[in-house]
């Protein structure tokens, strides 16, 4: 594990809840302006995957918040 994983993982783990927005913040950034240079998001949902693996965030809640924050990044770039 990298040490920027490692660095992810216990800060993302330690806002419980509010990690799905945060992971969905991520991915609504890079689709609307250019952040995958500073966070890359594939990252960011290795990082929910790892706190999905044991229970600490629901599989398919991640895939929503990732989704959901992809396609209006998507849409917000576009307007």
């Amino acid at each position: 594990m990298s040490s920027l994983t490692s660095r992810i993982l216990p800060a993302l783990d330690a806002v419980g809840f509010w990690s799905y927005r945060n992971i969905c913040l991520v991915f609504l950034l890079e689709g609307w302006w250019l952040t995958s240079i500073i966070v890359p998001g594939t990252l960011i949902v290795d990082a929910g995957g790892a706190l999905a693996r044991p229970g600490h965030i629901e599989v398919v809640d991640l895939g929503w918040f990732v989704a959901i924050g992809a396609i209006r990044g998507g849409e917000i770039r576009w307007r």
